[in-house]
């Protein structure tokens, strides 16, 4: 069974960024040392990201939601979030990008990736 990794509006950003660039940076190497990996993200990083987009029809927002697995958040998601390795109300290191992507996690836009 893959790794399922569940990324944030700050990582997807980063990525967009890198793709309008034009240069591999760190959100790009880190995708590609989990190319096994399941990415999901979360309904409501999807409206973070349709909010910055503007437009339903946008080509990067309509790239996210055909390869990414989305996640419903609803009650019992997000007491499990906070409760694991990483997850905001975790103290314990993370080496997966995470909703908050908040210290003392490392995000995948952590230049120290």
């Amino acid at each position: 069974m893959a790794r399922r990794l569940t990324l944030d509006t700050s990582f997807l950003i980063d990525l967009q960024r890198e793709r309008w660039s034009g240069k591999d940076g760190s959100a790009h190497h880190f995708l590609a040392s989990e190319d096994r990996a399941e990415l999901a993200l979360s309904t409501v990083a999807l409206g973070e990201i349709a909010a910055g987009c503007r437009d339903p029809g946008h080509p990067f927002l309509q790239l996210i939601r055909s390869t990414l697995t989305l996640l419903p958040v609803d009650e019992e998601t997000a007491i499990h979030y906070g409760v694991v390795p990483g997850g905001s109300g975790s103290r314990a290191p993370c080496r997966a990008p995470t909703i908050s992507g908040s210290p003392p996690c490392r995000s995948a836009t952590d230049s120290r990736w």
